[in-house]
C-alpha cells in the first residue's frame, strides 16, 4: 500500500498548476548542537542537509542566529498548501513546476540559473542570505530533496530538509496553523552559475558507458522498472541502464513508519554493501530525476558532499541510449 501511494503520488506529477503564494520570515540557530542531525563533514555543520523537528522549533522560537541569518521554511508538497489546510506555522510553498525547463522535452529538467533566481528571488521572497528548510506533507520525503539539490546547484548551500516532513512535525504535536501566511516581498536572489559538479547530462552519462569512471546508482524501486508493473510515466520505457546500481531510495529511509532518514553510519554501510564507494565520482538517477534526489541527499548526510544527479535520468536515457546499455522489460498485464 505504501508503495501504490508513493507510484500514485509520482503520478500526478504532470499535472501542472498554480499556487498562491505565502512566506515566513525568521532566523535559524545555526550552532545548535543538540538540534543538528550530526554527521562526519565539516561543512555539513554548519549547513547540514537534515535537520531535525527539535532544530526547527529551536529556530522558530528564537527567530534569529549568532551571524543573524534569516531563515524561510518551504513546504514543497506536489499538491501544494490550499487556503485552509493545517501547515506548519508561516511556511510558502514552493513549486516543483515552477523550477523545471520549460522548453525541455522532459518532464522536470532544472530551469536557467535566471529563471531559478527569478522564481526564488521574486516569488519566494528569498536572498542569498536566507537559510531555506524544506519539508513535505502527505509523500515524506519525494520533492524536498529535488528542491535541495537544486538551491546546492545553484551555489545556495544554506538549505537543509526537515527530517520526516510534516508528519513527523503533526506526530510530535508542534504548532500548525490553517492560517495564510502573508505575500512575500520581491527580493533579488543572485545565481552566478550552475555547480557542474552536481549536474550530468546524457553526454556525461554516455561517456561513462564508454570509458566508465563514475559510479550511478539508480533510485527506482525494482517494482518500477522490471516489468512487473506498468510504467510510473505513460511513455516511459520500462528498463534500467545496465552500468546502474540499484539503490531503491525507501532503503535510505528507517522502517518505522516516519520515513526518517537512517543514520550516517548506517547509510555508510548501506552504501558499501551495495558496492559504492563513496571517495569515488557518484551520480544518482531515477525516472526523472525526482528520487535520484534523495539519493544524493542520503550520500551527503552520509559524508559524500558532491554526489551529481542525471538530470534527464531514464526518461530521457531511455529514448537516446545505446540499446545494448539498457536492460529494457515489458509489462504483461495478467488475464
Amino acid at each position: 500500500m505504501k508503495n501504490l501511494l508513493i507510484v500514485q503520488s509520482l503520478a500526478l506529477f504532470r499535472n501542472k498548476f498554480h499556487h498562491a503564494a505565502i512566506s515566513v520570515y525568521g532566523t535559524v540557530a545555526c550552532n545548535a548542537p543538540a538540534s543538528y542531525i550530526h554527521t562526519t563533514v565539516s561543512s555539513y555543520a554548519q549547513y547540514p542537509g537534515l535537520v531535525s523537528t527539535e532544530w526547527l522549533a529551536e529556530a522558530m522560537g528564537t527567530r534569529k542566529t549568532p551571524d543573524g541569518r534569516p531563515f524561510r521554511v518551504l513546504d514543497a508538497t506536489r499538491i501544494g498548501m490550499e487556503t485552509g489546510k493545517a501547515h506548519i506555522p508561516g511556511s510558502h510553498h514552493i513549486d516543483i513546476h515552477y523550477l523545471t525547463d520549460e522548453h525541455s522535452p522532459y518532464g522536470f529538467t532544472a530551469p536557467t540559473p535566471e529563471n531559478f533566481a527569478d522564481y526564488v528571488g521574486k516569488t519566494l521572497g528569498i536572498d542569498n542570505d536566507t537559510h531555506v528548510v524544506l519539508y513535505e506533507g502527505k509523500v515524506k520525503v519525494m520533492t524536498a530533496p529535488r528542491m535541495w539539490w537544486m538551491f546546492r546547484l545553484f551555489n545556495h548551500d544554506a538549505v537543509s530538509v526537515l527530517d520526516g516532513g510534516f508528519q513527523q512535525w503533526v506526530g510530535e504535536n508542534r504548532t500548525v496553523t490553517e492560517i495564510p501566511t502573508p505575500v512575500p516581498e520581491p527580493v533579488e536572489f543572485k545565481v552566478t552559475e550552475r555547480r557542474e559538479d552536481l549536474f550530468k547530462s546524457y553526454e556525461d552519462v554516455l561517456q561513462n558507458v564508454k570509458d566508465p569512471k563514475i559510479q550511478i546508482m539508480d533510485a527506482r524501486l525494482v517494482e518500477w522498472y522490471d516489468g512487473s508493473q506498468p510504467s510510473v510515466y505513460e511513455g516511459i520505457n520500462l528498463g534500467i541502464m545496465k552500468m546502474a546500481t540499484n539503490i531503491p531510495f525507501t532503503n535510505l529511509l528507517v522502517d518505522d513508519g516516519s520515513d526518517k532518514f537512517r543514520s550516517p553510519a548506517e547509510l555508510r554501510a548501506l552504501f558499501k554493501s551495495n558496492g559504492i564507494d563513496l571517495s569515488r565520482p557518484l551520480t544518482a538517477s531515477c525516472f526523472v530525476g525526482i528520487t535520484a534526489s534523495i539519493l544524493a541527499l542520503g550520500a551527503f548526510h552520509a559524508g559524500k558532499e558532491d554526489v551529481a544527479v542525471y538530470d534527464g535520468s531514464w526518461e530521457e536515457y531511455s529514448q537516446k541510449g545505446p540499446e545494448d546499455s539498457m536492460n529494457l522489460y515489458t509489462y504483461e498485464k495478467e488475464p
